[in-house]
């Protein structure tokens, strides 16, 4: 579930994207939308503990989203609670405004359901 994150217009923000209890897959295909078709998501990355369990991360952004590939690399990993992806996304120069943020899994290996989330980035007035 991404996080919830406060910014001013016209400036970065970033906020993490966390699993709340672990998940054993061999695979987790994915993708994060950020509300506003005038948002960037400037960039998507592993946080620290996806390697430390084994995994390995590929990504690729365009516009106000971003899709991911999660991959088990050691055998015997599962991806544990906590963050494991941060997003860097560019705002406009809006302010008052809430931006949803929605999380999105397409596919795992084996198939198993995980509960996605929204959250929200909030730009308020100067």
């Amino acid at each position: 579930m991404p996080t919830y994150v406060e910014g001013q217009s016209d400036n970065e923000v970033t906020f993490s994207i966390e699993l709340y209890g672990t998940l054993n897959v061999e695979e987790l295909r994915g993708n994060l939308i950020v509300g506003g078709s005038n948002l960037k998501v400037k960039q998507l990355q592993a946080a620290p503990q996806l390697a430390a369990s084994g995994y390995t991360f590929l990504s690729g952004t365009q516009d106000n989203q971003a899709s991911f590939s999660i991959d088990r690399a050691a055998p015997g990993g599962q991806l544990q609670t906590g963050p494991i992806l941060t997003a860097t996304v560019q705002l406009d120069s809006a302010s008052q405004v809430v931006y949803p943020t929605t999380l999105n899994i397409t596919r795992t290996k084996p198939q198993q359901p995980v509960c996605t989330g929204t959250n929200a980035v909030i730009v308020p007035a100067p």
